[in-house]
């Protein structure tokens, strides 16, 4: 080969060296574009599914603020059946006592111990100087007539029983209470929005007839009486905002303070249909007002049963260090002066109490 051609072949070959690195370049850097394309995508769609978390959780708190927000009216209820209320304590503290106090009332009384001297100088204080000194030590107890002490316990254990039914009719109308102060509370709170936007009519209705009557459209009486109906409405406002104020301090007393600021639900809440009177008058039977009565009753019943153990006898015995067994009974001879007098006042007491009962109750289903 000539040198000429030997040149142009060592030309053609630098050239395709060139054009074989520059395309290993250009290949190596679309692989770079196409990774970085890639990576950048995969970094959006995680962080697009990372906003939609963070969006589903922020609205999840939102809507759990919102519901925390308002107080529902099974909500102030359950408020005021968590609070201690004084009156229900009472009645749940004097039920124990009345407990104990059957018990208590149920035992035998205490045995008496009796010591005494016979035949002993008081004036030398000698024991041996008198042979027929003696010292005498004696034991003593009494049984009531008949089961008065049985009887007794009944009595004590129907008036506790009472206690407890009037601890849970406390809390029963402490239930009721707080239903109708919410509801009326939320009663008011609706009219006064309807007064505010009537007020806001009213006046926009005014400002209309002023400026008609300015230009002569419309007479004087119809502008007073659009002032009176907007100076009927701002007293009606007034009136409105004291019931709100006097319906706040009332759920404040049941639930307390700081839950009866809490703005109400907006939603009304949905109330059960009422049952018929037959199972009204079912439950009537398991109510603690009619437990109440029942106790009362069963008071008085008892207190019947221990004014007729009066007529039985009463026995004490003794034991002493002489070889003797002391007995006593104790027996009704003149049961007109005492006895009857005492069972004819107690059974008007359990007339009383039935009549009562059955009128209440009457009178509540009509």
């Amino acid at each position: 080969m000539s040198p000429p051609l030997q040149i142009l072949a060592a030309k053609v070959e630098d050239c395709s060296a060139v054009d074989m690195c520059n395309r290993g370049s250009v290949n190596s850097m679309i692989g770079v574009m196409l990774e970085d394309r890639r990576l950048r995508r995969r970094v959006t769609l995680l962080m697009i599914g990372l906003g939609a978390i963070a969006m589903f959780i922020i609205a999840d708190s939102f809507s759990a603020l919102r519901a925390d927000d308002g107080l529902t009216l099974d909500g102030a209820v359950a408020i005021a059946l968590g609070v201690n209320d004084p009156t229900v304590a009472r009645f749940t503290e004097r039920a124990g006592a009345l407990e104990d106090r059957a018990i208590s009332d149920s035992q035998l009384p205490d045995p008496q111990l009796r010591v005494g001297l016979a035949n002993f100088p008081v004036d030398t204080f000698d024991f041996e100087q008198e042979a027929m000194t003696q010292v005498q030590v004696g034991v003593r107890q009494s049984f009531p007539r008949g089961r008065t002490l049985s009887k007794t316990r009944e009595r004590r254990e129907a008036e506790a029983a009472g206690q407890r039914a009037s601890a849970s009719l406390q809390e029963l109308q402490i239930a009721l209470d707080t239903r109708a102060t919410w509801l009326e509370l939320y009663y008011w709170l609706g009219a006064r929005q309807t007064v505010r936007e009537s007020r806001e009519a009213v006046n926009e209705l005014v400002q209309v007839i002023q400026t008609s009557f300015s230009t002569g459209l419309r007479s004087n009486q119809d502008l007073l009486r659009a002032e009176l109906e907007l100076s009927l409405l701002e007293d009606r406002a007034v009136e409105v905002e004291r019931q709100i104020e006097a319906l706040t301090a009332d759920l404040s007393r049941l639930i307390g303070p700081e839950q009866g600021r809490r703005p109400l639900a907006e939603s009304f809440p949905t109330l059960p249909p009422p049952p018929d009177l037959q199972t009204i008058e079912d439950g009537l039977v398991r109510h603690p007002a009619a437990d109440v009565e029942d106790a009362l009753v069963a008071m008085r019943d008892r207190d019947v049963d221990i004014a007729k153990q009066q007529y039985k006898q009463a026995t004490v015995y003794a034991a002493e260090t002489a070889p003797t067994l002391p007995r006593s009974w104790s027996y009704s001879i003149f049961p007109c002066s005492r006895q009857n007098v005492r069972i004819g006042v107690s059974q008007p007491r359990v007339r009383s109490a039935l009549r009562r009962n059955l009128i209440g109750w009457r009178r509540s289903l009509i």
